[in-house]
């Protein structure tokens, strides 16, 4: 193979590498993502279930279970 060839080849073997690796993190982002959504019912029903317990409403509590819900 001539010098050209190879220069064009490592060049499409460099971008496809970087296009796997910002797969690979976009994957990576959602796996936790999807994670974090997973546990997220069950944090904000443990706060709510603690609070009720004590018989009290902690506004900061209760301020971060509503940002847990509607903050992405």
């Amino acid at each position: 193979m001539n010098e050209r060839c190879l220069k064009r080849r490592r060049a499409n073997i460099t971008a496809m590498a970087k296009i796997l690796e910002m797969v690979n993190e976009a994957i990576r982002r959602d796996f936790e993502n999807d994670l974090r959504l997973s546990r997220l019912p069950k944090d904000v029903f443990l706060a709510a279930e603690t609070q009720s317990k004590a018989g009290t409403e902690d506004k900061s509590e209760a301020a971060f279970a509503e940002e847990l819900l509607f903050n992405d």
